[in-house]
């Protein structure tokens, strides 16, 4: 398990370095996420072991729902390559480790779980930083790129 969880962690540092560079290097963040969707993509070909066709995959009970997620995928990290963009790599991390906001609520409505007053202070608590994160120095919140965070920590 300590493995895993060292493994996220490098991962997830090396993705925010790399979008980090991509203005450096004048490299599209956009064109860089698709074509490693498409390499990822050619890459699962070659190793399924047999051979699929388009229309295997689309009429496959998950064909449609590997399309939405892998649309959600390439959305997600756009998303987080314009908040490293325009706030850095700090709050770019903080958005998407508050995603456990969302994956909490969601449990505690979807399983019918108890809300007690440390899980209802902890998700408050966990909004408001949310929120502060996203001050500027001035004591401001920039309202034009405000939205690359927000959609970052929804998605």
């Amino acid at each position: 398990m300590i493995l895993l969880l060292c493994l996220s962690i490098l991962f997830i540092t090396y993705l925010g370095i790399a979008f980090k560079l991509f203005p450096k290097y004048e490299i599209d963040a956009f064109q860089a996420i698709t074509i490693n969707y498409i390499v990822c993509i050619i890459t699962g070909y070659l190793f399924a072991g047999h051979a699929l066709s388009i229309n295997d995959i689309i009429t496959a009970p998950w064909g449609w729902s590997a399309l939405v997620v892998g649309t959600i995928f390439i959305t997600t990290f756009y998303l987080i390559a314009k908040t490293v963009e325009f706030y850095g790599l700090t709050i770019a991390t903080i958005m998407q480790k508050m995603t456990l906001v969302v994956t909490t609520v969601f449990a505690i409505w979807v399983y019918s779980e108890s809300t007690t007053l440390g899980k209802v202070i902890g998700i408050t608590l966990a909004c408001i930083a949310l929120i502060l994160t996203n001050y500027t120095k001035t004591g401001s919140i920039n309202t034009k790129k405000l939205f690359y965070p927000i959609l970052t920590f929804l998605f």
